[in-house]
């Protein structure tokens, strides 16, 4: 089993600490959503701001899929969807959720 050893430890920049909701780690930058801008935030290893990119929408949660090399996001306001997005954070597919009630009977 593999050991992670912790190498660092810093403090999100301050200005919007409090309004990131999502973030996602594509093995080169990091991804911090802030749904209330319709903002996507892409910062270094380091955490320093590289750019931002404005979204269609609110998105909170998001992933990244090394194998597909795109992401995998929710919008705050419509969490039935998952919206997939590309490596320019554009949205290329979505996904619609449906759940079941299973009966343990």
């Amino acid at each position: 089993m593999d050991i992670l050893n912790l190498e660092l430890i810093k403090t999100l920049p301050q200005n919007h600490h409090l309004l990131y909701k999502g973030m996602a780690f594509d093995g080169q930058f990091y991804y911090l959503t802030v749904p209330e801008e319709k903002m996507i935030y892409v910062m270094d290893n380091q955490y320093n701001f590289i750019r931002s990119h404005n979204v269609s929408r609110p998105f909170a949660a998001i992933c990244y899929n090394n194998k597909k090399q795109c992401f995998f996001a929710v919008d705050i306001r419509k969490k039935d969807y998952i919206y997939q997005l590309n490596n320019h954070l554009e949205e290329i597919n979505y996904l619609q959720k449906s759940f079941h009630n299973i009966d343990a009977n």
